[in-house]
């Protein structure tokens, strides 16, 4: 494997990773690994449970096609080339400059 195809391959699995950390798959498995891990005191098994139901989601997602879903983005979301708007209005009211 050369340099190029261990960085595509590295560049997919962040892409992969920064959409697989917004969706409901992985909140249903961080609620279940702390499900499992509340229930290790009940029987120390369920320390196994815990680290596979966390674990093994992404894993399974990644090497389906599932992954195809997430192509980088050129701009991350929530980011604009426009400065941010004052939402302020008290210092605008009174003749202000909006600043301070």
């Amino acid at each position: 494997m050369n340099a190029l195809a261990i960085r595509r391959t590295a560049r997919n699995v962040w892409s992969f990773y920064r959409g697989y950390v917004d969706s409901p798959v992985h909140a249903l498995s961080a609620a279940l690994l702390a499900i499992f891990r509340i229930l290790v005191f009940v029987d120390p098994l369920f320390a196994i449970l815990a680290i596979a139901a966390y674990v093994i989601p992404p894993i399974v997602l990644f090497s389906t096609d599932w992954s195809a879903r997430f192509e980088p983005a050129d701009e991350p979301k929530g980011r604009s080339s426009e400065p941010p708007r004052s939402t302020d209005s008290r210092s605008t009211e009174r003749g202000g400059t909006g600043i301070g």
